[in-house]
């Protein structure tokens, strides 16, 4: 008597003998089939023979073809999620990691983003740091210059405020520069140093100047610098900031 060929299998011909199993890359889910198996779907595949229905490309992999054995591992810098990505035209492709993200290794399923400090153009396999001078908070594309009266180092997640005695007055600085003497800085983050008063000077401590000073009595100052000038024989002054002395 005649038999039916089971799921997975089929029979073709007037006078079949035999079910043939459904060769690997296809599938028949049907008992009695004559027509064939049906091969497997873009984005899917079929590793042994049986009735077992097609799968889905695990995540991090794809398969560009109908009638696949395998997928294929996403290549580094780029990434697809759990069943593939399937384009408008049907096609199962890896996506490129965004700008500011990346993807190290074969058969990512999702990419990493940038850590504070660096960055990363599309379809990055690492991130770059930050050069000095600019900064990047994360997940970003490119790094951002410092403002003025700001500086940063190599990798910089932030740029720093220029110091008390120190400015900068160009952006994308990778230090500050010293207070020049007559002048002061007693913040931190300033662009230029003021320049101290006729009658002050401006006080140098540990090689930087934060602050200006009245001259003390006895000294006085027309233009500013570090020190004061002492009132020369026959004059005197008995103020403190003076700008001249007085005659005896």
């Amino acid at each position: 008597s005649c038999q039916t060929c089971p799921a997975g299998t089929f029979s073709a011909g007037t006078s079949p003998s035999t079910c043939t199993s459904c060769p690997l890359g296809s599938y028949q889910s049907a008992a009695g089939a004559s027509s064939g198996c049906t091969a497997c779907p873009i984005a899917h595949f079929k590793a042994s023979v049986g009735s077992s229905p097609c799968e889905r490309c695990p995540a991090g992999s794809v398969s560009v073809s109908t009638a696949s054995t395998s997928c294929t591992l996403c290549p580094s810098g780029t990434f697809t999620g759990s069943g593939a990505n399937l384009k408008d035209n049907g096609t199962s492709v890896c996506t490129a990691c965004s700008a500011g993200s990346f993807s190290p290794s074969t058969g990512a399923s999702s990419c990493i983003a940038c850590d504070p400090g660096t960055y990363s153009a599309q379809g990055s396999v690492n991130c770059l740091y930050c050069s000095p001078g600019t900064f990047s908070a994360g997940n970003a594309a490119s790094c951002s210059s410092c403002d003025a009266g700001k500086y940063s180092g190599t990798r910089a997640p932030a740029c720093s405020a220029c110091p008390p005695g120190t400015y900068q007055s160009s952006t994308g600085a990778s230090r500050c520069e010293y207070c020049g003497e007559g002048t002061s800085a007693g913040v931190q983050g300033k662009t230029a140093c003021d320049a101290c008063q006729a009658g002050k000077y401006s006080e140098l401590l540990d090689g930087l100047r934060t602050a200006c000073k009245n001259c003390v009595p006895g000294t006085f100052s027309v233009q500013a610098k570090d020190v004061c000038v002492v009132c020369p024989f026959a004059s005197y002054q008995s103020t403190a900031g003076s700008t001249f002395c007085r005659s005896c």
